[in-house]
């Protein structure tokens, strides 16, 4: 055999090497995690058939006024046809009044029904939901047909939940299916982000004692938000941005309870007070969410997350 024919074969598997680990990290959809509402859990090999799907949510989140995504956004809905958008937070990079009308007409391009609840940044300028409001308005709770989802505007660090606020948001967890908030209430400790959720101190300096103060009644609300999700007898899923990182993983302590962090439809990110590129950390994308009707009448659902990049010209 000649050393010109070897050097060929070692370039023909080299190459398709590479193409196979290129298709493998840009490949369109990744399937998560199947969570039967008869407690059997499996794994997703294929794309489900249409006419098992009962509804469809494409859940969003920490947009940043990205205007270069929406086209991309509206050419994957248009295909995926879903009954709601939500959007989990961080529309706009500082919550002025003109970014979220902004923000607003972005969302009603998509042409599909919607609800969007606050991010930090989307308080920041107002220091309170007074310039959201203008623009938008979210439910508590919403019930469909299917399963019910709670809102837990979980935004602001240094402003604990009022109190009836905070008791009707526990009176509600028990029944909901479907958990989202802006700030994931539990990361798992192996993500790169483990520090970072609802009430943590990280990224926080030098604070006053007031704020120190108000960010432990935070974290204490966070605990017992939490303490709930997991006495649940029935499957939750509980979705989250904030992260700009897509990650999925199962509670620890109740394997019912599934988290799902969303990943970023920004164009940047900011790290160490260095702009980078959304790229740099992961692809723009979404969530396809699938709930699923079994012929005995209980409930599965479905994940499918959706890399924009696959939608370009």
């Amino acid at each position: 055999m000649s050393r010109k024919f070897l050097h060929f074969i070692f370039f023909v598997i080299s190459f398709i090497g590479v193409t196979l680990t290129f298709y493998l990290c840009y490949n369109k959809i990744y399937f998560y995690t199947t969570s039967n509402y008869n407690l059997n859990t499996t794994n997703i090999q294929n794309t489900l058939p249409t006419n098992i799907v009962s509804f469809k949510v494409a859940l969003i989140s920490d947009s940043h006024l990205n205007d270069e995504i929406f086209p991309l956004l509206k050419k994957s809905l248009d295909l995926y046809q879903p009954n709601l958008v939500i959007h989990a937070g961080d529309l706009t990079n500082f919550g002025s009044i003109a970014e979220l009308a902004n923000a607003k007409n972005e969302l009603d391009s998509l042409n599909y029904s919607y609800i969007a609840i606050p991010g930090d940044h989307d308080v920041a300028q107002s220091s309170s939901e007074d310039n959201f409001d203008k623009f938008f308005t979210y439910p508590e709770f919403k019930q469909t047909p299917y399963f019910k989802i709670l809102f837990i505007p979980n935004y602001f660090n240094f402003t604990p939940f009022e109190k009836n606020k905070f008791n009707s948001i526990l009176s509600q967890i028990e029944s909901s299916d479907l958990i989202i908030s802006s700030q994931p209430i539990y990361v798992d400790p192996n993500n790169i982000f483990a520090d970072k959720y609802m009430g943590s101190f990280t990224a926080f300096e030098n604070l006053n004692p007031t704020q120190k103060s108000n960010l432990n009644i935070y974290l204490d609300q966070r605990n017992q938000i939490l303490k709930l999700i997991r006495k649940t007898t029935n499957p939750k899923l509980v979705i989250s941005g904030d992260h700009h990182r897509t990650s999925n993983f199962s509670d620890p302590e109740n394997s019912l309870v599934t988290y799902h962090i969303l990943g970023s439809l920004s164009k940047y990110i900011y790290m160490g007070g260095t702009q980078l590129l959304q790229t740099s950390l992961q692809s723009n994308r979404y969530t396809q969410l699938n709930i699923i009707e079994a012929t005995n009448k209980e409930f599965s659902y479905e994940l499918r997350e959706i890399e924009l990049y696959n939608f370009k010209k």
